[in-house]
């Protein structure tokens, strides 16, 4: 991994995503979705001079993770900047778990 790139999460929420996609993906795709997730109106040509890589190679991949559905760039309202209450919640579960175990958490 270079300087100019740190993933803004955990290994082990890295390693959860490289096993969900199975290969599927590789680091460069989830290094595009992480830069995505903190700024989603970051430019192709920002994230490839972050990434050390061309412009092209980040708006190829980017446009493939789009075009399969795997990433889908949204507008969302900062409910703390109103002084609403919030809460940000991620549910990960295995594929293969059964409905049963996702149920009793």
């Amino acid at each position: 991994m270079n300087e100019r790139f740190r993933y803004p999460i955990s290994n082990d929420e890295l390693n959860f995503w490289r096993k969900a996609f199975g290969g599927v993906l590789d680091d460069l795709d989830f290094k595009i979705y992480f830069l995505l997730r903190e700024n989603g109106r970051m430019s192709d040509t920002e994230m490839a001079k972050r990434l050390n890589v061309s412009a092209t190679t980040v708006r190829r991949r980017r446009l493939f993770l789009q075009e399969r559905g795997y990433l889908q760039i949204i507008g969302i309202l900062i409910l703390q900047e109103l002084n609403l209450a919030y809460a940000d919640v991620l549910v990960k579960f295995e594929k293969t778990a059964s409905e049963k175990e996702i149920l009793s958490g």
